[in-house]
């Protein structure tokens, strides 16, 4: 985009011209409230020109003028561009201003301002060659969700036309998207359409790469610092929850099942990782928190427990600590010394016991990382 700003041709122009007002007045010149934007392609450019009222204002209130008084000159002074379409470079462009003469004098008896303005014209460069047409440039594309199952939504500026693309969902970063952008109305002309849109004739065809997609964690590195603290957080507040203090029902006739909780401490010592399977109930990834338990009521007893988050992603964005829900486990158990204690002898047994309880379903297995 071009931007051309009245400054120090037109100053001078104006300055000599007030040599012969003779006037004796505060000067303030309205060229240097007026900007002309051109964009767009040679041949096809656009352009914008506008006065800013408010700079105006802005510059007669620091000169002392009530601006919200009964004589407001701003409604006196407008002006406007000759031609700002189909533009090329070369072109002129004259702007032309409509002033109220009588106004601007009442204005400067009253005030001592004198209100300068000059027609002015300025010359078209800058813009690109219509060789350089980006397609892209008119088409607002976003993705949203996680990679493999991204999805993406694709809008068009260009006025009487419509996008497709070959593909919007299950994308993942790097995926290639063709987008075919064609006239809305069957029997509607391209180059009609593109000259009402002041482009170039174009190949409808984009190719778009997908980025920007979250993607599910598959290692510990992965997990946003933050984020590992929250699940810390959460899965000590299930473990704190779930802990019963004494023995129960130890003596008891069942004392021999009864599932113990009544450990002792508890340590983070690994994290486990699996991939979303893509089918069902694990079409999320899942991230298991190991604990070791340790008991001391019946000797030295340690097991390995778990709590559960879904959905881990490589992003903390948009995340606060309530979106973490936590599972903890407590239907694992194992026998050691006859008696029944929640968790896993070891953390090898974690994959295996979910494929023995898993009443024939894939379950994709954990990856481990030891956490010192």
């Amino acid at each position: 985009m071009k931007k051309s700003k009245l400054g120090l041709a037109v100053g001078v122009f104006i300055g000599t011209m007030l040599m012969f007002t003779g006037c004796g007045a505060e000067k303030i010149d309205l060229n240097e409230f007026v900007t002309v934007e051109t964009q767009g392609y040679d041949g096809y450019g656009t352009g914008k020109a506008e006065f800013d009222s408010g700079k105006l204002e802005e510059a007669l209130m620091a000169n002392g003028v009530d601006v919200s008084g009964t004589l407001n000159v701003i409604m006196a002074v407008s002006g406007a561009a000759d031609k700002l379409d189909k533009l090329s470079n070369g072109d002129e462009i004259e702007y032309k201003w409509n002033i109220d003469k009588t106004a601007v004098k009442t204005f400067k008896k009253k005030y001592k301002i004198l209100l300068c303005y000059k027609d002015f014209s300025t010359k078209v460069e800058g813009l690109k060659d219509p060789a350089e047409f980006n397609l892209g440039d008119y088409l607002d594309i976003s993705v949203n969700g996680v990679a493999p199952k991204g999805s993406l939504y694709v809008k068009t500026s260009l006025n009487g036309f419509i996008v497709e693309a070959d593909k919007k969902d299950g994308l993942s970063n790097g995926d290639e998207v063709t987008i075919t952008v064609k006239p809305q109305m069957l029997d509607a002309n391209v180059e009609e359409l593109c000259a009402q849109n002041q482009i170039p004739v174009f190949d409808g065809t984009y190719k778009y790469t997908v980025e920007g997609l979250h993607n599910y964690v598959t290692s510990v590195s992965e997990i946003p610092s933050d984020v590992f603290e929250i699940m810390k957080k959460k899965s000590e507040e299930a473990l704190e929850e779930a802990k019963e203090d004494g023995c129960g029902q130890c003596d008891g006739l069942f004392g021999n099942v009864y599932r113990h909780r009544n450990y002792d401490s508890y340590k983070l010592v690994s994290v486990g990782i699996s991939d979303a399977a893509g089918d069902g109930l694990y079409d999320l990834n899942s991230v298991i928190m190991v604990y070791e338990l340790s008991f001391s009521v019946h000797g030295d007893v340690k097991t390995y427990a778990y709590t559960e988050f879904k959905g881990v992603v490589d992003s903390n964005e948009g995340l606060s600590e309530d979106d973490f829900r936590t599972y903890l486990d407590t239907f694992r158990t194992c026998e050691i010394n006859e008696k029944s204690y929640v968790g896993l002898p070891s953390i090898e047994e974690i994959n295996e016991h979910n494929k023995k309880t898993s009443l024939g379903n894939a379950i994709p297995d954990y990856r481990f990382e030891d956490i010192q």
